[in-house]
């Protein structure tokens, strides 16, 4: 059903059924598991209108979100170093990132052991 089929059905405004709906995605997606990731990818998006952006890291191998940041560069990254326990750190084999100095530098920093691969697309 709909979010409007579910709010007439209940009889309550779609608002409500719309804000349940949202509390639900955020408890089970807000924070994803990072299951050890070995291979990442890091990039940012734009989102809506002007120059407001997220950073997302992408586990390669399993295709899953395991992180979003608010904004571009090297500190929107920090919640997710806090996030990734030294054992799995140690367990990310490589990076997949665009040829910016801050995400270079972000990596190096946090994954001394990591291969950082630049994407094809930045490098043509």
């Amino acid at each position: 059903m709909t979010i409007l089929d579910v709010a007439r059905h209940l009889g309550v405004s779609w608002d409500v059924i719309k804000e349940i709906q949202k509390r639900n995605l955020q408890k089970r997606y807000s924070k994803p598991k990072l299951n050890k990731p070995k291979k990442i990818a890091i990039d940012e998006i734009s989102i809506g209108n002007g120059h407001k952006y997220q950073t997302i890291v992408l586990d390669l191998i399993t295709g899953a979100v395991v992180f979003v940041g608010d904004g571009k560069g090297a500190d929107a990254l920090d919640p997710f170093w806090k996030r990734l326990k030294p054992s799995s750190a140690n367990k990310i084999k490589a990076v997949a990132i665009d040829m910016s100095p801050a995400y270079i530098s972000a990596v190096s920093n946090n994954l001394p052991n990591a291969a950082i691969v630049f994407d094809h697309f930045h490098i043509i």
